[in-house]
């Protein structure tokens, strides 16, 4: 679901990749707080639910939970800047022991392991509950 730069070398350029490998990227993104997947993403594999909401809240298991309001976002956000410690999507490419995680978590297999993300700055592009947007630098 990502779009972006695959970069090739050739010949001995290909010693130059690894320089590329822990390089700057920016993302842009939709995050919708009414919906949750096994997956993480829009991507599910088995599970997807999608609860009710209104512009003050989302009703999960019978229970209205406020939506956050925009300062609210802002102040969670200022926490990743400059790093934090994020858990890995379980249907990651990342592996463990030679064997990709999505290939572990497809086996029944839970793989919990966090990395550390450096965030250089985020921009809220819109938030209308239950959807933001956003622009961030890694």
């Amino acid at each position: 679901m990502a779009t972006g730069l695959l970069i090739i070398a050739v010949d001995k350029d290909t010693k130059r990749l690894q320089e590329f490998l822990g390089a700057d990227k920016s993302y842009e993104t939709t995050i919708d707080f009414s919906q949750i997947t096994d997956t993480w993403d829009a991507d599910f594999w088995e599970k997807h639910e999608q609860y009710p909401y209104t512009n003050e809240h989302v009703t999960i298991n019978n229970t209205n939970i406020p939506a956050p309001s925009i300062e609210q976002l802002q102040e969670k956000l200022d926490t990743l800047i400059p790093s934090a410690i994020l858990p890995l999507t379980p249907f990651s490419a990342k592996k463990k022991d030679g064997k990709k995680f999505y290939e572990l978590a497809r086996a029944g297999i839970e793989v919990n392991e966090s990395r550390e993300m450096s965030v250089n700055i985020y921009e809220i592009v819109s938030y209308t509950f239950p959807t933001l947007q956003l622009k961030i630098d890694v």
